[in-house]
């Protein structure tokens, strides 16, 4: 767990180094919330990545790779993002002020995927305990939604009648 933790706050510091503090050298300052959020839900990934990297049992040559991996992932998503903006100049309408709405999406996407990500790297750690076998099971089974939809739905199907069997 404290790997994940760890993961966790050195992709932070990564996203803040590049974005930041290279990102003013770049021309990256200025961006939308939204553009922010991107780059945050990114790091997301590359602390999954580093989870890896940071496990009890990995070597310290693992470790090393995959902070820099996690480096150019983060600055690679940064230039990409300028160059997409660079392209699209005067093309497209520019980026509309984050409303109360748009920040509230914003913030539950940004907890939706912290969510998973904390999750998807803990996964090793609680995958064997007999209530997350439980769980799995009605996970594989998508919590059964669509039996209920089926259900539900089963009234609009368009059933034979005793005349169109007949023919």
């Amino acid at each position: 767990m404290r790997a994940v933790g760890r993961a966790f706050l050195v992709a932070i510091g990564i996203y803040a180094v590049v974005y930041f503090v290279l990102g003013v050298g770049f021309a990256f300052g200025g961006k939308s919330p939204q553009a922010i959020a991107l780059g945050a839900i990114l790091i997301f990934g590359v602390a999954y990545l580093l989870a890896q990297g940071f496990a009890d049992e990995a070597p310290q040559a693992l470790t090393q790779r995959t902070a820099a991996y996690a480096v150019v992932v983060t600055l690679s998503y940064l230039l990409l993002q300028r160059a997409s903006e660079w392209l699209t100049a005067g093309t497209l309408p520019a980026t509309p002020q984050a409303g109360a709405l748009e920040w509230a999406l914003i913030i539950l996407a940004l907890i939706s995927f912290g969510f998973v990500a904390v999750a998807q790297a803990t996964l090793p750690l609680w995958a064997y305990h007999p209530a997350a076998q439980g769980l799995r099971v009605h996970l594989s089974n998508g919590f059964y939604v669509n039996a209920v939809t089926d259900r539900l739905l089963g009234g609009w199907s368009h059933k034979p009648t005793q005349e169109g069997a007949a023919k």
